[in-house]
């Protein structure tokens, strides 16, 4: 069932520059940054054709989303529902959500007018290669659980989701990347990634209101934003296992598989491989 979330949440989405989506994969989640708007209660995105994130929609239809902005996170999971220009017969059945679609639409292009004008920039400039650039979907997602962060602290959770006991602070490590952590649900959560040891921090108390396995499989991306425009995106997505630590917080992560973007270019390797 869909959720009203409180205003400190819903400002955080209105705020945020981009949203971590998470699915499900036959090799676990899989999450990456996309250009969003929050309207009428659903977190709208677009995602092209031929992204594993669009093909996996498609049959699954249920997805993770992970804003931050200020030092703010909220988690939302839920339903996702696809609008593809192509299905005739699924947008003729939608016609009762003609105009909260309108409205999405129109806020997307609003608060991404940026981003959008760049994508035209580098297409014109043959930045994204020769080929015309895959249709984009529109994607809503309903959240029906959801969940605050602030300094690495758990603030709240909506929808079902436990609510577990007050710990005391947990120390969190210095250094480390800025991350997101795809688990299982999927569910997106914000954390902090150490690349030479391996390990990635999460708060303690969102750890404990999933209620993960010992070892779980996850993906993790860290990506780079330096101005508008798919050509200027730099990231890195690891996809493997998590286990759980003696150290509160930490997961110890064995990557199978590193995918990595800089623009358009994408790569993939075994973890293993040097």
């Amino acid at each position: 069932m869909p959720i009203d979330l409180p205003d400190d949440l819903t400002s955080v989405l209105r705020e945020g520059r981009q949203a971590y989506i998470a699915v499900p994969s036959k090799d676990g989640p899989h999450v990456t940054p996309e250009l969003y708007t929050w309207s009428d209660g659903r977190l709208w995105f677009a995602s092209a054709t031929t992204t594993l994130k669009a093909k996996v929609l498609d049959r699954e239809r249920r997805g993770g989303a992970l804003v931050t902005s200020a030092g703010r996170s909220v988690v939302l999971t839920g339903p996702v529902e696809a609008y593809d220009p192509r299905d005739v017969k699924g947008i003729a059945s939608s016609l009762r959500s003609l105009p909260s679609l309108a409205r999405a639409s129109g806020s997307f292009v609003t608060r991404n007018a940026s981003d959008l004008l760049a994508f035209v920039g580098d297409t014109a400039r043959g930045r994204l290669g020769r080929k015309p650039p895959p249709l984009r979907v529109l994607f809503a997602l309903d959240p029906d659980h959801a969940a605050g962060v602030e300094n690495e602290r758990l603030t709240g959770s909506w929808g079902g989701w436990r609510s577990p006991a007050v710990t005391a602070d947990a120390a969190v490590p210095a250094g480390g990347a800025a991350a997101v952590l795809a688990l299982p649900g999927p569910v997106p959560v914000p954390a902090r990634w150490f690349d030479d040891e391996a390990e990635v921090f999460v708060a303690p108390d969102l750890l404990d209101m999933l209620e993960l396995e010992d070892r779980v499989p996850i993906g993790l991306v860290t990506d780079e934003y330096h101005r508008p425009g798919p050509a200027a995106k730099v990231g890195t997505l690891l996809r493997g296992e998590a286990r759980r630590s003696d150290r509160t917080g930490i997961l110890e992560v064995d990557a199978e598989r590193i995918i990595e973007w800089d623009g358009v270019a994408t790569s993939s390797r075994p973890a293993d491989e040097v």
